[in-house]
């Protein structure tokens, strides 16, 4: 397998924030009310056709609506688990970005 561009955890908040601030209008944004949390997906456990190559970086918004984040102390396996599972449900807490290998081209997905 390829390997992908590594991005830092910073990187990938900023990037994270970027993409939340472009989608969702400023009045719905109290940054004091949203979590991010994100874990990175390989090929080979990826499986909705959303990509080609490189690293799936999903992202969890967490506000009074959608209800809490899962657990942050679960490990990485644990939670791409329940991230694919709550694509798959489509739990209106995920939103996902993603890059293709080699370019870095994000995309949101807003699951509704």
């Amino acid at each position: 397998m390829r390997s992908a561009l590594r991005l830092s955890d910073d990187e990938l908040n900023e990037l994270a924030w970027r993409a939340i601030r472009k989608f969702f209008p400023a009045e719905q944004l109290d940054q004091a009310s949203i979590e991010l949390e994100h874990t990175v997906w390989s090929n080979q456990s990826w499986e909705t056709g959303l990509h080609d190559g490189g690293e799936v970086v999903g992202v969890w918004l967490s506000h009074p609506k959608a209800g809490p984040l899962p657990d942050p102390d679960a490990t990485a396996a644990v939670t791409t688990q329940m991230m694919q599972e709550a694509y798959r449900k489509g739990d209106p807490r995920m939103v996902i970005l993603y890059h293709k290998f080699p370019d870095v081209e994000y995309k949101r997905q807003h699951v509704a």
